[in-house]
């Protein structure tokens, strides 16, 4: 079922799925479960990386690099905990640190951040976004934990997330 998701998400963005199930050894002749889901996707003179791995470790990623015009548009978006969302006056699961107010308003408006800021706040999702730049190039880094109910409702979003971001601001 996972498997099948993956694949859909993969052929609906032009993208290439990879599956790989190999067993990884612990301690002492213990062997673990090590599943592993790719979805790259070549998109606007970019490439959108998606890898979650299940098994030993439940994490997620999603990176992408490409040029970019702007160069202050560095960002950091980590989750509030659930203490500080309850005393919070905004309503975002979100704590957003950008110096750039075309990054602010892009933020504010999109429908796929929209979506994810959701997520976040119905499920466990807690997603560390970053965004800097290395060797003339832009970076945007997504990292997260997969111990969540139907933790493949972040993959669509994401990568419209990306696409939008990309649409925006790559050169």
């Amino acid at each position: 079922m996972i498997k099948t998701e993956f694949r859909r998400i993969a052929e609906k963005h032009c993208g290439r799925f990879q599956y790989k199930d190999k067993d990884t050894a612990t301690y002492q002749g213990v062997y673990s479960p090590n599943v592993f889901f790719k979805i790259t996707c070549p998109y606007n003179n970019s490439e959108i990386k998606i890898i979650n791995n299940t098994g030993y470790h439940y994490t997620g990623a999603i990176s992408s690099k490409f040029k970019t015009v702007l160069h202050s548009l560095e960002l950091d978006l980590t989750t509030r905990t659930h203490f500080s969302r309850v005393f919070s006056k905004t309503k975002s699961p979100f704590k957003i640190k950008v110096k750039n107010l075309n990054l602010k308003a892009f933020l504010e408006q999109s429908k796929s951040f929209e979506e994810l800021e959701h997520i976040a706040t119905t499920t466990n999702f807690e997603p560390f976004i970053s965004g800097l730049y290395k060797d003339d190039l832009f970076i945007l880094n997504t990292k997260y934990h997969l111990q969540f109910q139907d933790w493949q409702q972040v993959l669509e979003p994401l990568i419209m997330f990306y696409k939008e971001f990309i649409d925006e601001f790559a050169q």
